[in-house]
């Protein structure tokens, strides 16, 4: 009698103890899954963050120095009148200047009253014939130059082809106003291909990006 009590009473123990430890584990399972998912959000989100500032802090250095450049009075008097060459020659040598600073050392520069675009790049490919082509309203290609004047937009950026440069650019455009009337659209290219690869084309272990 004692013994199958004895029996019985382990049966009973080993049971409540088998049954405790599928609480404790199905528990630990789920809190583990919890705690995974909370710290795969916060990951996500840090990465995200991450990748966002990495990506707009070289466009955000060249904004910086295309400020800097259209307060330049050699500009401004470029952009007023390009057709006069004292005015186009130090307009050009404010340009060249900072040309330097830029990532892609390269510039481009297209104005209101003339309608002339100029360009030169990390080569010095242009130097003496800067002045590329005139542009017009009636030609697709252009039509980007016509939309800035329009908008209210101080910058833009954007990935686009010149068809007459044969280049494909992340072009950050910026206005030179005077006052309050937009008379040039100044900035400058960065090479689409090494842009991506720089900045959002960087490999991390275990981690995949879009």
């Amino acid at each position: 009698m004692q013994m199958r009590l004895k029996g019985k009473l382990f049966t009973f123990m080993l049971a409540l103890f088998i049954f405790f430890s599928l609480c404790v584990w199905s528990y630990s399972e789920i809190l583990f899954s919890t705690i995974n998912e909370k710290w795969a959000e916060r990951f996500i989100k840090k990465q995200i963050v991450f990748d966002k500032n990495r990506t707009l802090l070289p466009l955000l250095h060249e904004i910086e120095i295309i400020h800097e450049m259209i307060k330049e009075p050699a500009l401004i008097a470029m952009a007023l009148d390009d057709t006069n060459a004292i005015n186009r020659q130090n307009g050009l040598a404010v340009l060249e200047t900072y040309r330097q600073k830029f990532q892609s050392k390269s510039y481009f520069a297209a104005f209101a009253k003339s309608e002339n675009y100029y360009f030169n790049d990390a080569k010095n490919s242009y130097a003496g014939r800067e002045l590329q082509y005139k542009l017009s309203s009636l030609r697709s290609n252009d039509s980007w130059f016509y939309t800035v004047l329009a908008d209210n937009k101080i910058h833009q950026i954007n990935v686009d082809v010149d068809e007459a440069l044969g280049n494909t650019y992340v072009w950050i455009n910026y206005d030179v106003s005077v006052n309050d009337q937009i008379v040039g659209v100044v900035g400058t290219g960065m090479d689409f291909t090494r842009f991506v690869r720089e900045s959002v084309g960087i490999e991390q272990e275990g981690v995949r990006n879009f």
